[in-house]
């Protein structure tokens, strides 16, 4: 299953990254949005799903990271819960540690392998690192 992960509030400027903390257990696990259910059962792009859904937590700009639910492993599991806000595409991983999550995400990182887009008018759109806190500083986003 192709997931999305909101990580736009774990931007570290002086490391000029994305850190593990945005891929940590809060309060009922790791929160993700299902990108098939987006596509399917919502009839939108993820932009405006996130927008329509999540745009106060997800803060602006809105960044989120593209994985295949895959990279999390046997001990994973993805529970269908529906958000406060009424997404019915909202998914909890449970079944793994906090260290175990900053494993994954660090791995994905280091190997090159880590999916970040970030939404621009409402359409999505590779996020290149240095481009990004380039526009982040100037507000040019």
């Amino acid at each position: 299953m192709q997931l999305i992960r909101i990580i736009g509030n774990y931007y570290h400027k002086g490391k000029r990254r994305f850190t593990h903390r945005c891929f940590r257990i809060y309060k009922d696990g790791i929160s993700v949005i299902s990108k098939d259910c987006i596509e399917s059962k919502y009839k939108n792009t993820i932009c405006k799903h996130i927008n329509d859904f999540y745009s106060k937590p997800a803060g602006f700009p809105i960044v989120f990271w593209c994985f295949d639910s895959k990279i999390l492993g046997d001990a994973a599991i993805l529970e269908n819960k529906k958000s406060d806000s009424g997404d019915a595409c909202h998914y909890n991983i449970i079944g793994i540690s906090n260290e175990k999550a900053k494993e994954i995400y660090q791995s994905q990182e280091k190997n090159g392998n880590l999916n970040l887009k970030f939404c621009r008018n409402m359409k999505e759109k590779k996020l290149i690192m240095d481009q990004y806190h380039d526009l982040l500083l100037n507000k040019k986003l």
